[in-house]
């Protein structure tokens, strides 16, 4: 059997560096649910056929980044035994490249349409993956997300970034058969959301109202526009 070393350097060192610290420094817990992706994914559709094409990314953290406002001890960092606070949401999202998994950050969620959200997301992920995007472009985020939507995940644990309180991952949507409130059946589109947590920040309850409030805007994604 012929057996290949690689020395572990560059890059890919450093990601693993900075995950292992963050597993091992800080208390993480989940909470994970459920969001029906059904209307975003017509919605979705629907702006296609007008030329026109939305990030299901851009969503979530349009999303978070509204109930963050309302959730403030989530939108925060631990550094030197100090909580900081942020006053805006600024998202770092993770980037699957070819050097390994990076993070761009997208400044005011809250604050920006979904389409200004989608070009800056494209924009600034085309430049990653090119080698131009800015130290400032892939720094500065107070919450994080990872959508594996496209991938074949229907769970999966994130690491927290950056000493941070929350990392949001959304896996692939799913045609499920779901029993509505008057005991009938319908077809919907499902995915499961996760929320972890740095539990020194916050505490089960509030992430987990937190989470279902995330999930019930994905659901009706004509309010996020």
């Amino acid at each position: 059997m012929e057996i290949k070393r690689e020395k572990l350097s560059g890059i890919r060192k450093l990601i693993g560096t900075k995950l292992h610290m963050s597993r091992t420094s800080i208390p993480h817990a989940t909470i994970m649910t459920t969001v029906d992706m059904t209307e975003l994914d017509k919605l979705k559709k629907e702006y296609k056929s007008k030329g026109e094409s939305l990030s299901t990314t851009a969503f979530l953290v349009k999303a978070i980044g509204l109930k963050l406002q309302k959730y403030p001890q989530l939108n925060t960092r631990l550094e030197d035994g100090e909580i900081i606070y942020y006053d805006t949401a600024d998202a770092g999202i993770a980037v699957d490249t070819p050097k390994g998994l990076m993070v761009v950050t997208v400044k005011d969620v809250a604050n920006k349409s979904i389409k200004q959200i989608t070009e800056e997301m494209r924009d600034v992920v085309d430049r990653l993956k090119r080698g131009k995007a800015s130290p400032d472009e892939m720094s500065g985020s107070t919450f994080s997300v990872s959508n594996e939507a496209m991938s074949t995940n229907d769970y999966f644990d994130s690491i927290i970034n950056n000493n941070e309180c929350i990392i949001i991952g959304l896996a692939r949507a799913k045609k499920q058969i779901v029993v509505n409130d008057d005991d009938t059946t319908s077809i919907r589109l499902i995915a499961n959301i996760m929320g972890n947590y740095n539990h020194m920040l916050a505490d089960g309850m509030p992430v987990a109202a937190f989470l279902g409030e995330v999930a019930a805007l994905m659901a009706e994604p004509e309010q996020l526009l």
